[in-house]
Order: structure tokens, then sequence, then C-alpha cells
């Protein structure tokens, strides 16, 4: 969703103007709406949408602020100070399995996970890391759950690849760069960033295998829905639904734009996601980018959420949650 985990998540046409337009719903509140996002990723179409004013009938005064700290923003879902945030799916559904009144309004990305590599090491498949070192960051997280799933999917033993833990995604960039690891799992937009810092270098990164498509022996499909919009206060009942379902359809308008001419979105946002806009064109055409209702991807979250509950069920609170959070 860059991968943004419960430790750090890290990191269209013209507009609706009959289902954007939802004045009766937005009801006047004394501080302005905030959509907070992780710097990039699925925050590219937050982001968009509020910088071009799509946004401005459904949600008066509508600002983008990027946040860095996840124990912060749920804090904030708890409070009743922040009630809308692009969060990674599970955390959501943790939050909602702990009492919390939040939803999931959508899902932003089909995933935005990688394994880059040196060109020179011709790393094409995933049996071609048997034997070598691989930086995975986050132990008994989001990330090493997934590779875990997918190693066992392809009847891989886990310690057949040594697998080298990093406690942030920067750790493994210059790991990979030095030689200290063969490869490395890492997100949208760090992939496009170590690839593009790398063109120079004797040393080219590339991208070796798609992690979405090797998820695709886990769950027969290769989208994993990794990120998306978590609505609290203000989005409670009938209205509540109404509400994000006119977000939604905004949000959607908003990415075929983005899809017509990334360069133009990425050079409006580039202030926004304190991301270098040329970066964050690159990255389009690897994030993955969807608007997807959540509970239209119901099957595909929970598959998702299987998996995890398999190896810690902690991670989602214990549990499935229930149709209550699927807005």
């Amino acid at each position: 969703m860059l991968t943004q985990t419960r430790r750090h998540f890290l990191i269209g046409a013209s507009l609706l103007p009959a289902i954007c337009a939802f004045p009766a719903i937005a009801a006047a509140e004394d501080k302005k709406p905030v959509i907070w996002g992780p710097p990039a990723g699925p925050s590219i179409v937050a982001a968009y949408a509020v910088k071009t004013g799509m946004l401005e009938d459904l949600l008066p005064g509508c600002q983008f602020k990027v946040w860095n700290n996840p124990d912060q923003i749920r804090a904030g879902l708890s409070s009743g100070s922040v009630n809308m945030a692009i969060l990674p799916s599970y955390s959501g559904a943790n939050l909602y399995n702990k009492g919390l009144d939040v939803r999931l309004a959508n899902i932003l990305t089909d995933g935005l996970l990688y394994i880059v590599a040196p060109e020179a090491s011709n790393i094409k498949t995933l049996q071609d890391l048997v034997g070598k070192k691989l930086a995975v960051p986050f132990k008994n997280d989001m990330p090493d759950y997934i590779m875990q799933a997918i190693l066992k999917a392809y009847d891989i033993k886990p310690d057949a690849i040594d697998i080298q833990y990093t406690g942030s995604l920067p750790e493994a960039m210059p790991l990979l760069m030095i030689g200290r690891v063969d490869a490395a799992v890492i997100v949208e937009p760090a992939a496009s960033t170590v690839i593009s810092m790398s063109a120079a270098s004797p040393k080219k990164i590339v991208r070796a295998l798609d992690i979405q498509k090797l998820w695709e022996k886990v769950s027969k499909t290769d989208a994993i829905p990794q990120a998306g919009l978590v609505t609290g206060k203000g989005f409670e009942g009938d209205a509540g639904t109404k509400k994000i379902a006119a977000l939604n359809a905004c949000l959607a308008s908003a990415l075929e734009r983005i899809k017509a001419d990334p360069e133009k979105a990425a050079e409006q946002v580039g202030d926004l996601l304190d991301f270098p806009p040329r970066l964050i064109a690159a990255s389009v055409a690897f994030s993955h980018l969807v608007v997807h209702n959540a509970r239209e991807v119901k099957p595909s979250l929970e598959t998702f959420f299987n998996v995890l509950i398999e190896q810690n069920s902690a991670i989602l609170g214990g549990k499935l949650p229930d149709d209550g959070f699927y807005a």
C-alpha cells in the first residue's frame, strides 16, 4: 500500500458534478476536514482529489496532510480528532475489532511490494533466491507474513533463503548497494527511488520480482488489498454510507485523471506528499492504484486477512472483522 506496517506504514475526466456534489451530507464542522495519509503510494489519489478541488462540494475546505507516525493516527481515530486516514487494511480491521467505531471506506492499492536486486544477479524467479540473502522489513509483520506465505505456496523451506530482517524500509537500501544482501523486499515509491538512484551506479538495481504476481499462488488472485481509507467520526450510519459512496466516486474520478497524465498529476501533488514529482510519476505505473468500495472487495480482503491470521491472529485483533467494518 510502499507498505506502511503497523510500526511504520512505509512507507479522472471531469469532476462528477452530480455524485461528488453532496452538500446535504457534508455537514459544517468547526474544523476543516483532513485526509491523513503516508507520503506516497495510495495517498496520491486522495492528495490529487484535494489539491484539484474535486472534494470541495462534498468536504468543503478539505485538506490532505502527511502522517509519519501510525500510532498517532490510531490514537486520533480513537479520540475522534482524526476521521479520515489512509492505513494498511489490516490496521483498520485491528482497530475495528478492538471496538473502535471505524469503517474501511475503500481499497486504494492492490499491492505495492517488490523484490529488487542488482541487474547482474539475474534473479528472475523465486527459486533464484534460494541460498541468497534477502532483506525483509519488519519481522513478524505484514511484509514478513506475505513472504512466508509465498515461500510456503512455492514449497520453498523458510531457511532456504537467508532472510535478513530490517527495522525500517530505508535500512535495506545501503545493504543492497554494498552487497550485504542480494535482494530486498521494498515498496513503492521506494522501489522507484532506489532504481532511479542506481541508474548512474555500476550496480544497477531492477525490479526482479513482482510480489503481487507471486501472491496469486497463495490466493488465486494477484491483488493484495494492502491499504485504503479508514473513516471514523462523521461517517456513521446510512448518512455516512452515502457520504463514503460519494467520496469513493470522487476518488475514482481523480484516479482516472492521474492515470491519464501521471507527470502532470505528480507535479500537482509533489508538495503535499513531500516527494519528488518525477519519482511519484514513475511509481504510478507500479503502485496498482485502485478505488474499490470496501464491501465489493470483501472476499479478497478476507483471503488476505486469513493469511495474516494464520501466522499471527493478534495482527487483526484475533479474528476477521464482521460486515460492519466494510463500508
